[in-house]
């Protein structure tokens, strides 16, 4: 579920790493000299991933609320 891509890469076109993640239903993970600088996530796996906590996040609450009840 994941990519690699130089800054270089990044920098030389990051509209292409973006849709290749979408594509393939992959986030990139950007390096310089072999270190992580961060990650480009395609939309729809950014939307999924919100979807998520906040169902989690409302689940928690839930629990929460009927424990003190």
């Amino acid at each position: 579920m994941e990519d690699f891509a130089s800054v270089q890469e990044a920098q030389a076109g990051i509209t292409k790493l973006f849709t290749k993640a979408k594509n393939k239903g992959k986030f990139v993970r950007v390096m310089r000299n072999q270190e992580p600088l961060g990650v480009l996530i395609p939309n729809n796996i950014w939307e999924s991933l919100i979807e998520d906590m906040e169902a989690l996040s409302s689940s928690k609450s839930n629990l929460i609320l009927m424990m003190v009840l």
